[in-house]
């Protein structure tokens, strides 16, 4: 927590979103608001040009996703959810195109949920599947908190 969130402190020092959530719900329990956190968020959507994915990885660009509703929750910054609307909105039109009809994930680029799963094909589909609804029910309730009449009713339905 110096100046930004970083993570891999003794390798790269880059904010990897991936790792970010549970460092940010611990963040919100022991510390409250911390400014490291929105600057942190804002770094990584600043530097991923759409349709990259965060840190390049799939998953991370939903972990950012999670963290903003997540953010909100906790500190009811409707002002900040506000800025990052049209990129919160952007990502999740992009990761809709990543669904098929029958409402499997079908993601592209580094499939990554974690390095024990990392082998394990079946594992990271049903991961990313699982993170595709959670994604999804948080764009919603974005949407409703951001007064977006149309939002809530665009969101898929997803099959396992």
């Amino acid at each position: 927590m110096q100046n930004f969130l970083w993570d891999g402190i003794k390798r790269d020092r880059l904010v990897w979103v991936g790792d970010m959530y549970p460092e940010v719900m611990t963040i919100l329990s022991v510390f409250g608001y911390n400014e490291v956190v929105p600057k942190s968020l804002d770094l990584v959507r600043d530097i991923t040009e759409l349709p990259e994915y965060m840190n390049g990885i799939s998953s991370y660009s939903m972990w950012w996703i999670l963290i903003q509703y997540q953010w909100y929750l906790n500190n009811g910054d409707l002002n900040y959810l506000k800025k990052n609307r049209d990129y919160l909105f952007a990502t999740l039109d992009l990761l809709e195109k990543k669904i098929e009809p029958d409402g499997q994930e079908n993601l592209d680029g580094m499939r990554f949920l974690d390095w024990p799963t990392s082998p394990n094909k079946q594992a990271i589909h049903a991961g990313l599947q699982s993170l595709m609804v959670m994604t999804f029910e948080a764009g919603e309730k974005i949407a409703i908190a951001l007064d977006d009449k149309e939002r809530p009713n665009s969101i898929k339905q997803f099959s396992f």
